[in-house]
């Protein structure tokens, strides 16, 4: 399972990479799909659900969700959950204070990240296995962070080229 939350992190990332590059092709959009499904996969059977649905959420709340790359994948997971609740089992958000205190989290992560750094999610999750609501939530979002911080490194995000200073005329 923590191979599948490292795996997705990495799609995430490949998709944003490619949704932010403007290249055209399936390559995005099927890493959307491919990390819509594995959202989906880890949310009902992995014990992770408010982790995931409250991450999901805090990028759309934060229009993060804004090209079909992500758009793919967001429909692949309710996809994905309305088949499981349909067919296999029931949705089941066990704890809604939970997915509460990680919609915050998250929300801050997305819209205002902290020097440009993504980690308060992490720490929610931290404090809620310390405060004995299980370590699922923290094992899972870390493994995605590695795979989403891994994809990074060997993508990174270009800046655009400063233009080139003018000489000042001397008169």
């Amino acid at each position: 399972m923590l191979f599948i939350s490292i795996a997705c992190g990495a799609t995430v990332k490949f998709a944003d990479s490619f949704a932010d590059s403007g290249k055209k092709g399936v390559l995005g959009i099927a890493a959307g799909l491919a990390y819509g499904i594995m959202i989906g996969y880890l949310a009902t059977t992995a014990g992770a659900m408010e982790i995931f649905i409250a991450a999901v959420l805090a990028s759309a709340f934060a229009g993060k969700i804004d090209k079909k790359e992500h758009f793919t994948g967001v429909l692949a997971l309710f996809f994905y959950l309305f088949a499981a609740s349909m067919f296999v089992k029931g949705i089941q958000i066990e704890n809604i204070g939970l997915l509460v205190a990680f919609l915050a989290a998250a929300y801050i992560d997305e819209a205002r990240p902290i020097k440009g750094h993504r980690g308060v999610l992490d720490i929610a999750a931290i404090l809620a296995g310390i405060a004995g609501f299980g370590w699922d939530s923290a094992m899972f979002i870390i493994a995605f962070d590695i795979g989403y911080l891994a994809m990074s490194a060997l993508y990174p995000e270009k800046k655009p080229a400063k233009p080139p200073k003018r000489a000042r005329k001397r008169g």
